[in-house]
C-alpha cells in the first residue's frame, strides 16, 4: 500500500504516534528523513517508525503494536486528505 506523506501528513502521524507511547527524537528524525526522501511505501514507512524508535529488527515487533502503528499512518494520510 503506498500513501502520501507530506508535511501536513508528518504532523499528524507525529500526533498519533505520540499517542501510543512512540515520541523519541528518533521517531521525529526518521520521519522528516521521510517527507524528504518523498517515501510513499507504507512498509517502509512503519518500518522506519519502529528504527527510529529502537527496534533493531522492526519485523519482530508485536503485531498488535506494529499494527497500531500502521493504523496511525494510514489515519494520518486520510485525515490529510480531507
Amino acid at each position: 500500500m503506498h500513501i502520501k506523506l507530506n508535511e501536513k501528513t508528518a504532523g499528524r502521524l507525529r500526533a498519533n504516534l505520540s499517542a501510543l507511547g512512540f515520541c523519541d527524537v528518533g521517531v521525529v528524525t526518521a520521519i522528516g528523513a521521510l517527507v524528504s526522501e518523498g517515501s510513499d511505501d507504507i512498509d517502509a514507512i512503519v518500518d522506519a517508525i519502529f528504527v527510529g524508535e529502537g527496534f533493531a529488527e522492526p519485523d519482530l515487533a508485536d503485531r498488535h503494536l506494529r499494527r497500531a502503528v500502521r493504523d496511525a499512518v494510514v489515519a494520518a494520510a486520510n485525515d490529510s486528505e480531507a
